[in-house]
């Protein structure tokens, strides 16, 4: 009976053990699952911010290409930049000369409801953030205005406004858009950035040049 009574306690104090062994494993598991999915959320909205700045930048980028060097306005060279530009497309040739298409503007604004205050005036996580906008100004009729996309930078990514180069591209308090020029090549610059779930703010920088034909 002793015997029996000692193999008994064994036993139930192993199976204590192997039940706080696979309580530790299972809370792992769960913790390991829970960053898991919190790294591929991350991932997936960093793409997606990847993607729409590359794009837009493009976008701009093959406009500019059909644009001449001499009606592109302002024309700033580092360490200066702008926020706003005003250029117009090459729609051919009549004797000899380039004819030019519609006005065009690209010029980054605060968002709507948002106010130049350091607080997040609409609520969506983000503070002073801009939206930028394409406007087609033909000679006759209504303007044409596109949003091109929303949650951009008030400034570009590692740059606050202080009369310093703090992010080392060269360029003094530049905007979350931005553009200069270098000889007869143009830069391009945009930061956008977003609130994930947890109130993480994500940021994506992205950065193209391009040589106007005209």
């Amino acid at each position: 009976m002793d015997l029996a009574r000692r193999e008994t306690g064994v036993t139930l104090v192993e199976v204590l053990i192997v039940g706080g062994v696979l309580s530790v494993v299972a809370a792992a598991m769960y913790a390991l699952l829970g960053t898991s999915t919190d790294t591929y959320a991350v991932g997936v909205t960093r793409s997606e911010l990847d993607q729409r700045a590359h794009s837009m930048l493009e976008e701009i980028a093959e406009v500019l290409l059909y644009s001449g060097q001499q009606i592109i306005e302002p024309a700033p060279v580092a360490p200066l930049s702008t926020a706003k530009i005003t250029f117009q497309e090459s729609a051919g040739f009549a004797e000899g000369k380039t004819l030019w298409g519609d006005p065009i503007v690209v010029e980054l604004l605060y968002d709507s409801g948002e106010q130049n205050n350091g607080n997040d005036d609409n609520g969506n996580g983000l503070i002073d953030e801009g939206v930028l906008v394409k406007r087609v100004i033909p000679a006759s009729g209504t303007t044409r205005t596109t949003v091109m996309t929303r949650w951009v930078r008030e400034y570009l990514e590692g740059e606050i406004p202080n009369g310093l180069d703090d992010n080392g591209n060269g360029l003094i308090d530049e905007r979350g858009f931005c553009v200069d020029r270098s000889d007869d090549v143009w830069i391009l610059r945009l930061t956008i950035e977003r609130s994930d779930a947890t109130g993480r703010i994500l940021s994506s920088t992205a950065a193209t040049t391009v040589r106007p034909r005209n």
